[in-house]
């Protein structure tokens, strides 16, 4: 890890500890967490993809200010992202608009001239009818890089279904699109996607999901891809304010050969 890493992470840490300073009672809300992930291409025997994630997150009442960095690609790449947001009801409308400004660069020349710089408008939308009832919700995004604006969103309509008060099952339809040169070309998947969620007496949540590949294409690309994932997410909050949180994946990716991925990742994040 370089002296930059280091420094970035005793910055967040600093903030972190004295962030219970300016607390008054149940306005100020704080959260510090950290995460590892690790992909591989099973197909290949190769390792996909690695990140090593810190995240803080400052929130007053409705409004909340969120600080990342990711180590990406086994310390080769450094991810800088920081978002500002808030959440409005609407009976059963929830909108939670955000923007988040990020930077991706090597790990060796921060925001010099191998960075990338890019501005996101986040609109949120959620729709939720209640138990037995369908919801929905979207994440249209505008990301501003230079002087190129794109669009991109991810939209989801399900069902979900209370079996009891600790667990609920929920079958969705799944779309994400991502514009490419100008509406000229898109990035677009649909998937179907279902969802299990158990909660155990001592607060243990198991959460498996498989999402199943209807339709994917990519911008430019004449032949069609499909994607299909399994796995699970584990996660529980202690008295304390520690959430340790893990999830794992398996992914079979429909190219001109079939291609096996899987993704293990575990984290924790404490928050007071």
């Amino acid at each position: 890890m370089t002296k930059k890493v280091i420094s970035l992470v005793s910055i967040v840490l600093l903030i972190a500890m004295a962030a219970p300073v300016f607390a008054d009672g149940s306005d100020w809300k704080f959260s510090a967490g950290s995460f590892l992930e690790n992909e591989n291409n099973l197909t290949d025997n190769i390792s996909n993809q690695q990140i090593l994630g810190l995240e803080f997150k400052a929130q007053y009442k409705d409004v909340y200010v969120k600080i990342a960095e990711e180590s990406r690609g086994g310390g080769e790449k450094l991810r800088q992202k920081a978002m500002l947001g808030t959440g409005f009801n609407f009976g059963a409308l929830a909108f939670s608009p955000e923007y988040e400004f990020r930077t991706t660069s090597d790990m060796d020349d921060m925001f010099g001239d191998s960075a990338d710089y890019e501005n996101r408008f986040k609109l949120n939308f959620g729709l939720n009818l209640g138990d037995h009832r369908p919801y929905l919700s979207t994440m249209p995004t505008l990301k501003i890089d230079g002087d190129v604006n794109t669009y991109y969103h991810e939209i989801e309509l399900g069902y979900r279904y209370m079996i009891s008060g600790n667990q609920n099952f929920a079958l969705a339809v799944y779309n994400e699109l991502g514009e490419k040169d100008g509406f000229d070309e898109f990035d677009n998947e649909l998937q179907a996607r279902l969802y299990y969620s158990y909660t155990f007496e001592n607060g243990i949540n198991v959460s498996p999901f498989a999402r199943i590949g209807l339709y994917r294409n990519k911008a430019g690309k004449e032949v069609n891809e499909r994607r299909d994932r399994v796995g699970a997410k584990l996660s529980y909050t202690a008295r304390n304010g520690l959430s340790p949180f893990a999830e794992a994946w398996w992914q079979g990716v429909e190219k001109a050969d079939y291609t096996n991925y899987m993704m293990a990742k575990i984290g924790m994040t404490y928050s007071w």
